[in-house]
């Protein structure tokens, strides 16, 4: 009968995904290119990245729906 495998076994965590902003039609990075990390509250393991958007991409976001209606 096969035995299971010992000693210690290496964990191999989640690549995490990084996420844009959609504006105008199109993902793009906050203009800054600053992200914000995305934490497991029950863990405190970094599980996405997502655009650390301020006022320039809020105009931007405006400027663009404008512009579509």
């Amino acid at each position: 009968m096969p035995r299971a495998m010992e000693g210690p076994v290496t964990e191999t965590l989640p690549a995490v995904s990084t996420y844009q902003q959609f504006i105008g039609g199109s993902f793009v990075d906050a203009a800054s290119g600053e992200t914000i990390d995305v934490e497991n509250p029950a863990t405190g393991q970094v599980i996405a990245k997502v655009p650390g958007s301020a006022a320039e991409d809020v105009d931007r976001a405006v400027n663009a729906a404008e512009q579509a209606y």
